[in-house]
């Protein structure tokens, strides 16, 4: 064999393997390959199409879920017994006229095809009521309609006729309520419907309850209002799937435009206007209660509510306002005296305004009642450190009553304590708790004595106390001190050009009883209150003095 034989051979050879090595690739890897990619591609097929089932019926259990909620009761008996008497309330709330009419009406649902779940069990009942009322005006029609489509049930009017009664010789000319209404209502039950004692669904908050009661409640009917209706106990029914628009809609165009007797003669709007607000009283250290704001006229609702703050009372400037219920929130004050005008401002949807203003004052304290017990209230003794500390003891004798005072340079502690249960020993009183520091307010249950001072110095022989509220006129130890000032130093040393300042001082000596302490001049309490604000409440007050 020659070379070129050779040659030929060899190359007859590959192509020979070659095309065997083709065919078998083809045959034993690509075309396997392209089957299980194809197989692949109809699974994804299959299971995107199985996902596409399960979410429609996925979507079809909620969707039945919902109308076994909105269906009549399981129970048909109770179900024929209850939706008639709520049409009769929806009749009643409507303002019809007795004597009206609710039949029961044969459904023929055999004649509608209805599919059974299984033989001889269909998958919904339907019960039908003609209901009949006479001497109707178009106001009765709507308020009617309107609480039967808020009812929430599955339900619907198959046939609604109304005609207005003749009247050949215009005896009711001019009369609107001539209207007679003959309609026709189905509602059906569905198979697995909720086993409710009740006609509506309730909320989940009135189940504890007891349906039965609910139920029975149901015949204390209230009317509807625009959270749909309500029954007995304030149960609103449960409307999953709402029928009328939820968005605002003004049903009223339908009596408006009355089409049997001619559209009602056009009123006009009433104007904007803020309702009048009464004075406020107010009393120090308590939350006022909000002052709620009522607008009425063209474009009340969604306007907006403004409160502006004028006076001594309360700090100038603009109050808080509750844009939901809007109701103004007065700020708590310590003052005892002083007046602010508080003025509204209100502004409709369509940009009118309309302002009112009211007072707002402090209430007069009320009359103490009891025994004075100021004679009895004693400083008993104070003791004073070499480090710059200090403490004091005052003895309520009459009660069962101590205050301790401790004194340094960081500021002063006031303990109002009492013996209430003797083997406990002394603890805290209630009405000492949440004071600012150094305050101290003296009194006891039953008696006539309320006094509260905050505690400005401690020397060994007594205390600088400024009176924050004022005592009663008939009472020792000064006259009423006016409102409060959180700064005892800014009271004083801030007016002391224009007159004599707002709060007034006392010394406590060691022995003395709150009937006794002596009032202070005006140049000794600045000199004290300097020296306090500058080194500490512990001094020698008689050096200061001097």
């Amino acid at each position: 064999m020659t070379s070129r034989e050779q040659t030929l051979a060899i190359v007859l050879l590959g192509a020979i393997a070659l095309t065997v090595g083709g065919a078998g690739g083809y045959m034993f890897v690509w075309q396997p390959l392209q089957q299980q990619q194809a197989a692949e591609e109809k699974l994804t097929k299959e299971i995107a199409e199985l996902n596409d089932q399960l979410a429609v019926q996925t979507k079809k259990e909620k969707q039945l879920q919902s109308a076994r909620v909105r269906s009549l009761p399981a129970n048909e008996e109770l179900a024929r017994r209850a939706y008639p008497m709520a049409l009769g309330q929806l009749a009643e709330a409507a303002g019809v006229p007795k004597p009206y009419s609710v039949l029961p009406k044969n459904a023929d649902g055999a004649s509608r095809n209805v599919p059974e779940v299984s033989k001889g069990k269909p998958v919904y009942t339907r019960i039908a009521y003609d209901v009949t009322f006479k001497h109707a005006d178009m106001a009765m029609i709507k308020e009617f309609l309107e609480g039967y489509y808020r009812l929430g049930l599955l339900q619907q009017i198959t046939s609604l006729h109304i005609k207005k009664e003749e009247d050949p010789i215009g005896k009711n000319a001019g009369k609107r309520n001539d209207l007679t209404v003959t309609l026709t209502t189905e509602a059906i039950l569905i198979d697995g419907a909720e086993n409710r004692r009740t006609l509506v669904p309730i909320p989940t908050a009135f189940a504890a309850a007891g349906g039965a009661a609910i139920f029975n409640g149901m015949s204390n009917y209230k009317g509807h209002d625009a959270k749909g209706l309500e029954f007995g106990l304030g149960v609103t029914p449960v409307v999953t799937v709402p029928v009328l628009s939820p968005n605002p809609r003004d049903y009223s165009l339908i009596v408006r435009k009355d089409p049997f007797n001619g559209p009602l003669p056009v009123v006009p709007p009433a104007p904007f206007e803020v309702a009048r607000i009464s004075d406020v009283k107010v009393r120090p250290n308590e939350r006022p209660d909000p002052v709620k704001v009522s607008v009425s006229g063209e474009g009340s609702t969604g306007a907006t509510v403004v409160a502006l703050a004028a006076g001594d009372l309360f700090a100038e400037g603009a109050l808080k306002v509750d844009p939901a219920t809007r109701a103004i929130e007065l700020p708590e004050t310590s003052a005892y005296e002083g007046t602010s005008t508080i003025t509204v401002i209100a502004t409709s949807t369509d940009g009118k305004e309309s302002k009112k203003s009211f007072k707002v004052s402090v209430a007069e304290p009320k009359a103490p009642t009891g025994e004075d017990i100021s004679a009895f209230v004693v400083l008993i003794g104070v003791t004073r450190s070499d480090d710059g500390k200090a403490w004091a003891r005052i003895l309520d004798n009459a009660n069962r009553m101590r205050y301790q005072i401790d004194a340094s340079r960081s500021g002063i502690k006031v303990a109002k304590e009492e013996i209430f249960i003797p083997r406990r020993g002394w603890q805290a009183t209630a009405d000492s708790k949440g004071l600012a520091p150094g305050v101290m307010v003296i009194s006891a249950p039953g008696c006539a004595t309320h006094r509260t001072f905050k505690v400005i110095a401690v020397d060994t022989d007594g205390l600088i106390v400024a009176d924050m509220q004022a005592p009663p006129k008939d009472t020792r130890g000064g006259r009423p001190a006016g409102k409060p000032h959180a700064n005892p130093m800014a009271a004083l040393g801030g007016n002391m050009i224009v007159g004599p300042p707002a709060l007034k001082y006392y010394r406590w000596g060691v022995g003395q009883s709150l009937a006794t302490i002596k009032l202070l001049k005006d140049e000794e309490a600045k000199k004290v209150l300097q020296h306090a604000e500058a080194a500490g409440p512990v001094m020698d007050v008689a050096a200061v003095e001097r």
